[in-house]
């Protein structure tokens, strides 16, 4: 463990682009490499004992076939109306290039052909009485194929690599339009080749330089200055990228409704991995003294979107080292259209985590920006962590009014310092995966073992430690295994659990509640349960 400790910290010190990230993650590396260096002997033969799962506890090997949800499902607690979709004022659509033909190292690996739980529907749907959505929109993870997944927000199916690719190109951007403090995703092949090539990579709009960039190897993120638009240009190590389609300039405030996004359809998907009844939208924020980002339930998806106006669950995800804090949308959005809030801040120093969770706990959220007028959240809290965001979240909780207000935990991939005997507030649920080199299995089961019921762990067959974020391939084998399952079907066994346990653990509506009590079985998973 202190291996992979030591792993995270020298790519966490090799990510850190920004001057106010730099220093700390130096002293992380330091610091790890101490430790690595005079804590083997200490600890030698206090390994995490193999994992035995109790008798009669494994579940999933029913032949369910899920979940059969057709319900009146309202996920607002205030008990307001569902959401309305609004035809307004347009703000074009815009992907950055055309799609992409895929690179010969990734032809033996996944091709989305192995799934055999449902996702959702296989292609986009038109809009008739059941859905109020206009014709081509993907409303579920199931609507993408191969290595495409849903971009719940903008209702787009987008290009995730799964393996390092060997060239510089750009796949798309979003938001299509965006105006200054909004946070600029922009996803690609290959923005470096080697360890300390982030330090060379440069964004521009148009003839405007960008500063304080955050460079993954598929994932780059930039705040937007005012008054810019125009093609956006990456320039890294090997070579110089332009987009097809401009970054367009928007407004101030909200940005009303039109038909280049998904709306609110008022209608909850048949099963887990679809989207519910309400759109998703986000805002990028600087609150408690780091950036975030908050995805909320919407009118329509996108960028400063209307607000479907009530009281919502709070949900906090937390990032691990050496990577984007902007990496677990895919999350994000899908609990924003099933009624939940969702916050992903930067930061890896627990005082300002835990002020930051206070500061949106039972709140009204129009204190932050008028853009969430009308949304308020519970005091209510549940907690995801990757990989050392899980150890994160250890520490979030230990603050006592956190915990005493932590209904669920989830690890995604954890990686953590101590044994995992650290016991988390409240339902507990981890995830590991087969081909995932920073987290071996043992993480997962040594926290499992310790929590109390009632808990999960889930183990993905196929995927590994990339594949639980937005886009992100670490670069080596030591890293991480090639995965033999795509990132839209990882995406799929996590939110199909993640979902029916908030649901639970906040008192809602259990329309999915087989998948924590018999679980649909399925080649893609395993399912230990007390």
């Amino acid at each position: 463990m202190r291996a992979v400790s030591l792993i995270n910290a020298f790519f966490s010190f090799i990510a850190s682009r920004r001057p106010q990230g730099f220093f700390p993650a130096l002293f992380s590396l330091v610091l790890s490499l101490s430790l690595f260096a005079c804590g083997a002997a200490s600890e030698s033969g206090q390994d995490i004992p193999v994992f035995v799962p109790p008798d009669g506890d494994e579940v999933g090997e029913s032949d369910s076939d899920g979940v059969d949800a057709d319900l009146d499902f309202d996920a607002n607690l205030d008990g307001d109306s569902t959401p309305a979709a609004e035809d307004e004022a347009a703000i074009e659509d815009g992907d950055s290039a055309d799609e992409p033909e895929q690179d010969a190292a990734e032809e033996d690996t996944a091709d989305g052909d192995n799934a055999d739980i449902e996702f959702g529907d296989s292609e986009p749907e038109s809009a008739d009485g059941d859905q109020d959505r206009p014709a081509g929109f993907c409303l579920a993870l199931g609507a993408c194929e191969g290595q495409e997944v849903c971009n719940l927000a903008l209702g787009r199916c987008e290009w995730r690599e799964l393996v390092p690719a060997q060239n510089l190109e750009l796949l798309n951007f979003a938001a299509p339009a965006s105006g200054a403090g909004d946070m600029l995703v922009i996803d690609g092949k290959r923005f470096y080749a080697s360890l300390f090539g982030a330090f060379s990579v440069r964004v521009s709009i148009g003839s405007t330089p960008l500063s304080n960039t955050r460079v993954d190897e598929n994932r780059i993120t930039v705040p937007v200055p005012a008054d810019v638009s125009g093609r956006i240009t990456v320039t890294g190590e090997n070579g110089t990228v332009t987009s097809t389609d401009p970054l367009l300039s928007a407004g101030p405030g909200v940005l009303p409704c039109d038909e280049s996004t998904p709306a609110a359809s008022g209608e909850a998907g048949a099963t887990p991995a679809e989207a519910g009844p309400y759109a998703s939208a986000h805002l990028d924020l600087v609150a408690e003294g780091t950036d975030l980002r908050l995805t909320y339930p919407a009118l329509c998806g996108g960028l400063r979107r209307p607000p479907a106006e009530g009281t919502y669950p709070l949900v906090v995800l937390l990032h691990g080292d050496g990577g984007q804090y902007l990496n677990y949308e895919y999350l994000a959005q899908h609990l924003a259209t099933w009624g939940f809030i969702s916050i992903m801040p930067e930061t890896d120093a627990t005082q300002y985590l835990q002020e930051a969770v206070k500061a949106f706990q039972n709140v009204s959220l129009n204190t932050f920006s008028e853009v969430l007028d009308g949304l308020h959240t519970t005091a209510s809290v549940a907690l995801v962590g990757h990989s050392r965001g899980a150890e994160r979240l250890q520490d979030v909780a230990s603050d006592t009014a956190i915990g005493a207000e932590t209904v669920a935990s989830v690890f995604l991939g954890p990686v953590y310092d101590n044994d995992g005997d650290e016991k988390m507030p409240g339902m507990f649920m981890t995830f590991s995966a087969t081909g995932d080199l920073q987290s071996n299995s043992s993480f997962s089961e040594g926290a499992y073992a310790s929590q109390s019921p009632p808990k999960w762990y889930i183990d993905i067959k196929g995927g590994n430690h990339s594949l639980f974020t937005d886009h992100k391939v670490w670069l080596g084998a030591w890293m991480d295994l090639a995965p033999t399952i795509t990132r839209r079907e990882q995406f799929a066994v996590i939110v199909s659990f993640v979902l029916p346990l908030f649901q639970r653990a906040f008192g809602l509506d259990e329309p999915f509640a087989d998948w924590l009590d018999n679980p649909p079985a399925s080649a893609l998973y395993s399912v230990v349960a007390e």
